[in-house]
């Protein structure tokens, strides 16, 4: 993932990284204790990088302890094929002060 969030600024796209990998989020590696009434309520985000909603966030932000080995690892290799993609071919996030199309500037 290093080469992933060099690219993107650490920002985590996870519908992008779906997309790309041909899955549904909903395909993703869950835990028991994050699931309720059949949604799970894990913060992917989080788990992978950082969650830029942070206290506003609707899902858990499990602390890093929760995260067992093989769960990581599942969920790596769920994901590898989509942030491979990523990095090859997708667009990286511009930097700092960087103007959109319309002129406004864009904000992280």
């Amino acid at each position: 993932m290093r080469a992933y969030h060099d690219k993107f600024r650490g920002r985590i796209m996870l519908a992008q990284i779906c997309d790309a990998a041909k899955i549904k989020i909903n395909a993703l590696p869950w835990l028991k204790q994050y699931m309720e009434e059949g949604r799970n309520k894990l913060c992917y985000n989080n788990v992978l990088g950082v969650c830029s909603h942070g206290q506003r966030c609707r899902f858990v932000h499990a602390p890093k302890t929760a995260i067992r080995d093989d769960f990581a690892a599942e969920l790596c290799k769920v994901i590898k094929p989509g942030v491979e993609w990523l990095v090859r071919n997708g667009d990286a996030a511009p930097g700092p002060g960087a103007e959109r199309r319309n002129g406004k500037q864009r904000r992280y």
